[in-house]
């Protein structure tokens, strides 16, 4: 399935991880554009979702919104609290 934003992406909180980028259904770490990707952390997410020539501009919003950068804030916050930012960054 081919998501249209982040928020559709991660809104299942069996699709979110922290602490890698992407995860397969055994739970080991794989790269956010894998085949066998099943879950992502929000950069994992923005990286898989937002076209490369947005992503810069992405991570500049989504930084202007938190004290920290987007890894940080998704592996030190809740499924809640990622989505509520994602919400709030229109993505």
């Amino acid at each position: 399935m081919k998501y249209k934003t982040v928020e559709e992406l991660l809104s299942d909180p069996k699709r979110w991880t922290q602490k890698a980028n992407a995860r397969d259904s055994d739970g080991a770490e794989v790269r956010f554009d894998s085949d066998d990707a099943v879950c992502w952390c929000l950069w994992g997410a923005m990286a898989k979702v937002i076209p490369m020539h947005d992503r810069t501009r992405v991570h500049a919003d989504i930084n202007n919104l938190i004290e920290e950068g987007a890894v940080q804030f998704n592996d030190t916050h809740t499924h809640a609290e990622v989505l509520a930012l994602v919400k709030e960054a229109g993505i």
